[in-house]
């Protein structure tokens, strides 16, 4: 192992050691969920057991190395709450994890979590009802595929300098290149996903990266050195610090009707990304 790698490796431990929530199951950034309400986290988790059925826990993915047996229960993840004059609006992601952990989301540990599927609902405010709102539109997406956290690998690309997570779809196409450009390509088992990884010399800058994606949710994270958007089917993040002479790229294609599943992955995996160079993720 280089010293470089090394030194990566202890600063990555030293901020597990010091940070608990880095053992936590990692979610979705929340958009607009700051206020949070117990009637539509009720309402919302009922109409996604409703949508399931009562026999929903045998289309689990299983971790074979684990116990079969566990008893599972479904919680709902609220990451954008919008609230209207007599309503709200909310999307949120389903997961399930073992029946013995009662704690919020944010408390668990990855390992014990799946994330099932993504939904948006549109409720009315109803004094008369218990949760104190009444669903009137609602719209699901298809299973999450790898919603298993526990099956989702850690990848070294010794010849970039950097290591992500990536969903257990994924495999390589093949060694990663350097010339004509650092890059290494990664797909499922159809096709129909792709992830990429390459470094380019030079900088990109947001007003650069917001002309090439017209129409992308672009946002930028400072702290980070980071540049990233979601456009249709697709997400792409930048990584670029004064500190490196090239800039490191991150790409995700994916079906434009599985959007808020890849979206989902494309944040976990963008959480993971770490240049070795300046153990940044």
């Amino acid at each position: 192992m280089s010293i470089r790698r090394m030194i990566a490796c202890l600063l990555a431990l030293c901020t597990v050691l010091l940070s608990a929530p880095a053992l936590a199951a990692p979610a979705r950034d929340a958009v607009n969920a700051e206020v949070t309400d117990e009637g539509l986290q009720r309402l919302t988790e009922a109409l996604f057991a409703d949508h399931l059925g009562p026999d929903w826990e045998q289309a689990l993915p299983r971790d074979e190395e684990k116990d079969v047996s566990i008893r599972w229960r479904l919680g709902a993840y609220l990451y954008d709450i919008t609230f209207e004059e007599g309503g709200a609006f909310v999307r949120a992601d389903l997961y399930a994890c073992p029946e013995e952990y009662q704690a919020a989301l944010e408390e668990l540990p990855q390992d014990a979590v799946i994330w099932l599927m993504n939904g948006a609902f549109s409720f009315r405010t109803a004094p008369e009802a218990p949760s104190g709102y009444a669903a009137e539109a609602w719209e699901f997406s298809p299973l999450f595929t790898d919603g298993l956290l526990s099956a989702w690998q850690d990848v070294e690309i010794e010849a970039l300098g950097c290591s992500l997570c990536l969903p257990a779809q994924f495999g390589a196409e093949g060694e990663a290149v350097v010339s004509p450009a650092r890059g290494v390509v990664f797909s499922n088992a159809d096709g129909t996903a792709r992830a990429g990884v390459s470094v380019a010399e030079g900088q990109q800058t947001l007003s650069g990266f917001q002309a090439a994606h017209p129409g992308w949710e672009v946002r930028t994270e400072e702290a980070f050195d980071r540049i990233y958007g979601f456009g249709e089917g697709a997400f792409e993040m930048w990584m670029v610090s004064p500190l490196m002479e090239e800039a490191y790229c991150l790409t995700l294609r994916f079906p434009p009707d599985r959007q808020a599943e890849y979206a989902l992955y494309a944040e976990l995996i963008r959480n993971s990304f770490i240049v070795w160079e300046i153990s940044n993720g």
